[in-house]
């Protein structure tokens, strides 16, 4: 067997079985047979990556960075790829550095993947495109009014109404919005107790009651009744009815006290003709009486009155834009005559959007934006149900003894920011012209304009110019270097343009006929509040 010599033995034979051991592995010439080279070769590879394994486990026991790991290991040779051990993510709930990517999946993608900033921002969008907004419970009725006309006289412990209300949205249950507040900022005096059901007519019109009207009963967590404390706003539940928009459904309510004295909230409850064009007749179609007919299929009530408690609001999911309207007695719609025909679709702002949205109007006569201000917790709690608000206090601050141009405009950045505190987009109006005549308006050369004309017209200049204000937020006149517009400030009604003989006249426009546009200079009859409805951009603001 080839052996090497031994130490100590082997004396004379060294030469011999040494030659014999290299003759295994070398040519008689002493160059390498191949099977010798072929183990060297395996032998100096193996030992090679035994040298790399080394250099990255004592690169990753120092914890040096996945570059130097990836040069140790360049440097003998090897093209590797690692990371360093201290940077790996854990595949439970990993927290990610830097900018981390994944694919951006195809618009209308609902799964659990991870959306990227792509897939985000063509899905926003898109819903802007389509008009889409989350749903949430909001207004969809038009007409009905909370207590601004102040309270019941005490003499009666019921009362019951039956008002036709308008609906701005198609619907699949309803819920029906009522209050304990009346004026400005008061809580009713005393609780009152609701009882309530809605009619709907066959075609959704407003027809005389019939056996062949339905009637729903509404319901408070379950209860036929529900009695509502001073200044509390309750929501019944879902009543199963499809009002269809554009059409409507009679709210039928029955109002009771406790006791002779206690008072209820009034709101407005018209009895003055009919309106041109829906077949609505209040004489008719609205009815009072002491009598509950919440269940009478027959009956709407025994008479008529002008004022009775009414509901806040009819409400329903919905991803549409409704409408609160705030204001004075011009959004009120209280307006010169004294049989109140004016006040029947409520004003500028319930014209506009009737039959397309749902508004509530928590406007009150006399109010100046210093009082809404001062006073709005109660009416306020209407925001909830709405998106959008369209005020226009403004008149009766403008018209103010001895106030001045920064007064009015600080007054409304401040109620505009107030009404953007509660979540609504806002939309303002131009200032109307106040003036006397001596010949009930008929022309325009007998009209005496109000002292405060300038004012006015600087306000409404302002307005036009998207109420500009400098870095400290005061306001600044149009084309001030450095000014910027008011962040609150969606849209603007141009109404005054709407009803002014022409753009900062001061003067109400005329057509030959006594009262046509005012009756009194300063609220505008029928004729005036349809032309300044048409100077609402009803379609921007309800499609943005």
């Amino acid at each position: 067997m080839t052996r090497l010599p031994q130490p100590g033995s082997d004396q004379g034979k060294w030469g011999e079985i040494l030659n014999d051991f290299l003759a295994q592995s070398h040519n008689p010439d002493g160059s390498l047979k191949d099977l010798a080279k072929s183990r060297v070769i395996g032998l100096q590879e193996e030992l090679d990556a035994k040298a790399v394994k080394t250099d990255v486990d004592a690169a990753l026991a120092t914890k040096v960075t996945a570059s130097q790991v990836d040069t140790q290991i360049t440097a003998k040779g090897y093209l590797l790829t690692s990371v360093a051990n201290n940077t790996l993510a854990p595949i439970t709930s990993p927290v990610f550095t830097g900018t981390p990517q994944v694919p951006t999946a195809n618009l209308g993608t609902n799964n659990t993947q991870a959306a990227s900033t792509g897939f985000v921002q063509a899905t926003a969008k898109a819903l802007l495109a389509s008009n889409q907004r989350p749903r949430q419970l909001s207004t969809i009725s038009a007409r009905l009014s909370y207590g601004h006309m102040g309270l019941s006289s005490g003499t009666a412990q019921t009362a019951y109404s039956g008002q036709w209300a308008q609906i701005g949205v198609n619907a699949a249950g309803v819920r029906v919005v009522y209050a304990n507040f009346y004026g400005a900022n008061l809580p009713g005096p005393n609780p009152i107790t609701i009882k309530a059901s809605i009619e709907m007519t066959p075609t959704g019109d407003p027809i005389a009651a019939s056996t062949s009207n339905p009637l729903t009963p509404v319901y408070f967590n379950g209860s036929r009744t529900i009695v509502i404390q001073p200044g509390q706003v309750v929501i019944s539940d879902i009543t199963p009815v499809a009002p269809v928009k554009g059409k409507g459904l009679y709210v039928r309510t029955y109002i009771s006290v406790d006791t002779l004295g206690q008072k209820w909230p009034l709101g407005k409850l018209n009895n003055a003709g009919s309106i041109p064009g829906t077949g609505y007749d209040p004489a008719t179609d609205d009815r009072i009486s002491a009598n509950d007919a919440t269940d009478n299929t027959t009956s709407r009530g025994n008479s008529t009155w002008d004022r009775s408690y009414t509901p806040l609001a009819v409400l329903a999911e919905t991803t549409t834009r409704s409408i609160l309207l705030a204001g004075d007695s011009i959004m009120a719609g209280i307006a010169t005559s004294p049989t109140y025909a004016d006040e029947r679709i409520g004003g500028f702002g319930q014209r506009a959007f009737q039959g397309k949205a749902g508004v509530i109007n928590i406007a009150l006569g006399a109010e100046k934006a210093t009082g809404m201000l001062a006073a709005f917790s109660l009416r306020m709690q209407a925001a909830q149900f709405c998106t959008d608000v369209l005020t226009n206090y403004i008149n009766n601050d403008v018209h103010e003894t001895g106030v001045t141009f920064a007064v009015v405009a600080a007054r409304l950045q401040q109620l505009w920011a107030l009404f953007a505190g509660f979540g609504l987009r806002v939309h303002a109006t131009t200032c109307t012209p106040r003036t006397t005549s001596t010949d009930s308006w008929a022309t325009l050369e007998n009209q005496t304009k109000h002292v405060n004309e300038p004012i006015r017209i600087a306000v409404n200049a302002w307005l036009r110019a998207g109420a500009p204000q400098d870095t400290n937020g005061l306001a600044v006149a149009p084309g001030t270097a450095g000014a910027v517009l008011n962040p609150n400030l969606t849209t603007l009604s141009d109404v005054a343009d709407a009803i002014e003989s022409v753009r900062d006249s001061g003067l109400w426009a005329v057509n030959g006929t006594s009262n046509y546009f005012t009756g009194d200079g300063t609220h505008p009859r029928s004729a005036a509040a349809v032309a300044m409805a048409g100077a609402v951009p009803v379609d921007a603001i309800l499609n943005t």
